[in-house]
């Protein structure tokens, strides 16, 4: 179809213009068309932002199938495997290496929302009405994509753990380690102590007290610079993105480096979500990571970010696009709406992602 919002504005008026002024199935699929399901699409596109690291498989897509097998890195060991010195000219090359692919199963499973339409409200308000709603399932669906990923991403699966680094204020010396259950806990989302709209706002959070984070111990330059520079690479892995979380940013923009990297900063890199590169990264900022307790009684609030090689880091699976189904309930006088989709998420390479502790 190729009907865009003001079609849809145009037939909700239509709609709310009939003679008996009663609104049946046919008129209704006109004010909800197939459209929507794209044109959520595309509202929440602007609103992702870890989409763009994972690496996306449609193969079953519209296909028989319920799962994709998609490929970790082969590293080399070159002890093993390494270069021969020949020791003549008539020496024979003797194969004596195999590359052998570990692969991480992904099964795409249906995520699913469900919201209603009373008489009352389109007979009323009409356009703002769906206007209201297409934005509001846009942002959701967006943000729920988002939070999903996230959680596979920082996930503290036995023996699967990322790597954990923390800042400190006193010292050049930062703690790292495995980010395993033992010292993080069980993320959830939790009470965050903010309403909106009379709705309790929830966070990602990691319940166990990060004891070595005190306040003070915020994003620097240092903590980085270890986690892109000596860590990782030495894992075998490049890291190119940095996630943090908007206090991160405000804390790092007191650095003068950071201040000068932002004035290059241009306007289309604001589409995806970057800010703008910084020490060969590219960096975004979201609302979505999880949060952290901190402090020996654990009250302190901590943040953490996410460093990846976004290439390598994370995979995502996807049987069936946005759709969309109607339900007229005659008893309760309201259209009720249905969202669904299946995907599935998970990390590819432990060791191509490190999370940032901070307060």
């Amino acid at each position: 179809m190729t009907e865009n919002l003001n079609d849809l504005m145009n037939k909700t008026s239509a709609v709310s213009l009939t003679a008996d002024g009663i609104i049946s199935h046919s008129d209704l699929t006109n004010v909800i068309p197939e459209v929507w399901g794209a044109q959520i699409e595309r509202d929440a596109e602007p609103m992702r932002i870890f989409r763009q690291f994972c690496k996306v498989n449609s193969d079953l897509l519209n296909k028989a199938g319920d799962n994709v097998k998609m490929y970790k890195r082969a590293i080399l060991d070159f002890d093993l495997y390494g270069p021969t010195i020949a020791a003549n000219d008539l020496e024979e090359m003797t194969p004596n290496s195999e590359m052998s692919y570990d692969t991480v199963t992904l099964t795409p499973t249906r995520k699913y929302m469900a919201g209603r339409i009373t008489l009352e409200t389109i007979e009323d308000v009409m356009t703002d009405a769906m206007q209201d709603l297409m934005r509001e399932y846009a942002e959701l669906y967006a943000q729920y994509e988002d939070i999903q990923i996230i959680m596979a991403a920082v996930a503290t699966t036995a023996s699967e753990e990322v790597t954990f680094i923390e800042a400190n204020k006193d010292s050049e010396v930062y703690t790292s380690g495995a980010w395993t259950a033992l010292k993080a806990g069980t993320l959830a989302m939790t009470d965050c102590g903010l309403v909106r709209h009379s709705t309790v706002i929830k966070q990602l959070k990691w319940p166990t007290a990060q004891t070595n984070l005190t306040e003070g111990d915020v994003m620097d330059v240092g903590v980085i610079v270890n986690a892109k520079q000596v860590i990782m690479p030495s894992r075998g892995f490049q890291p190119d993105v940095l996630v943090m979380h908007p206090k991160q940013i405000a804390d790092l923009m007191t650095n003068p480096q950071f201040i000068d990297a932002a004035k290059a900063g241009t306007n289309s890199v604001l589409m995806t979500g970057q800010l703008m590169n910084f020490m060969g990264l590219r960096i975004f900022q979201s609302q979505n990571l999880p949060i952290l307790a901190c402090g020996q009684a654990g009250t302190t609030v901590g943040y953490q970010a996410i460093l990846l090689d976004s290439k390598k880091a994370l995979g995502m699976a996807i049987k069936r696009l946005l759709m969309i189904d109607t339900e007229w309930k005659p008893s309760l006088q309201r259209w009720n709406l249905y969202f669904s989709w299946r995907n599935d998420v998970k990390r590819l390479n432990d060791d191509a992602i490190i999370v940032i502790n901070t307060t």
